[in-house]
């Protein structure tokens, strides 16, 4: 795998994406605190709490410390809007053998949603996934109702139907 560690950003009129810092990271996490909650609640819902707490009790620190990882990796970048507030994040990652590129977490904050912020951190993904010769890019997303937001996001830059896949768990 490979990662994109140039010092790049990019911009909007509104908006810059820059490479993440250190001292992102509280702020990040929290976006992603808030963005992925709606969807731990629901699959606690769907498998009832028993079945949830032996499989998902430790998500949230889980995600929280996968996001710390590749932040430290310098996989993630940083939107931030004209105050300087960060509004969002997005990770990817490259592998140059395939020529096939991944985005990972990725998140905006409630503040900011629906304005365009999520289409711009992807473009920024792929202009430079394009720069290093990436041929093709994936996307793993749930198929639940809680993730709907996103798949309709991805759908809006490009991403088509992939491949179904389900979780099937049982308490034993």
């Amino acid at each position: 795998m490979s990662f994109y560690t140039q010092d790049a950003s990019a911009h909007s009129s509104d908006f810059t994406i820059r490479p993440f810092h250190s001292d992102d990271l509280p702020i990040i996490q929290d976006i992603r605190h808030q963005a992925f909650a709606n969807i731990f609640a629901d699959w606690q819902n769907q498998l009832g709490q028993s079945l949830y707490g032996l499989v998902y009790k430790n998500v949230d620190k889980e995600q929280a410390d996968y996001l710390q990882e590749v932040a430290m990796e310098g996989r993630v970048f940083v939107l931030t809007c004209k105050q300087g507030n960060v509004a969002g994040f997005i990770s990817f990652s490259m592998d140059l053998n395939t020529g096939i590129g991944e985005l990972g977490l990725n998140a905006v904050a409630p503040a900011y949603q629906g304005q365009g912020c999520s289409r711009l951190m992807y473009e920024y993904a792929f202009s430079c996934m394009r720069a290093k010769g990436i041929t093709a890019v994936k996307v793993s997303t749930g198929a639940d109702k809680a993730h709907e937001p996103a798949r309709r996001a991805y759908q809006k830059v490009g991403f088509q139907q992939g491949i179904a896949s389900t979780t099937l768990l049982k308490p034993l």
